[in-house]
């Protein structure tokens, strides 16, 4: 687990998973948004996957991206949503002083 220490340059984004995400209420422009400007925890999980905690200013995300189709910093988005009660633990475990209210 680590704290920001990835470089993500650029998302991919197709029909597909723009419509999953939506079916968990966040948008693209939140997963941008968080990516590219929130506080992030990054872990390595299953089939080459990563689990990226974001803080936005309103929400906590969850989100997967695959690193099988990462070129180049470029991260393939599997799905986003709510980070679950679990998620909120490591999280603030990592960012302590400023733990989060949201």
């Amino acid at each position: 687990m680590s704290r920001d220490q990835l470089k993500i340059e650029k998302l991919i984004w197709d029909t597909w998973n723009k419509e999953h995400i939506k079916k968990h209420g966040v948008s693209v422009g939140e997963v941008n948004s968080g990516i590219k400007h929130g506080r992030k925890v990054i872990k390595n999980t299953y089939n080459n996957r990563l689990l990226v905690l974001v803080e936005l200013k309103t929400r906590l995300l969850s989100v997967v991206l695959n690193k099988d189709k990462a070129k180049d910093k470029r991260f393939y988005v599997v799905t986003a949503r709510d980070m679950s009660k679990e998620e909120r633990v490591i999280f603030k475990n990592e960012y302590p002083q400023n733990a989060t209210k949201i």
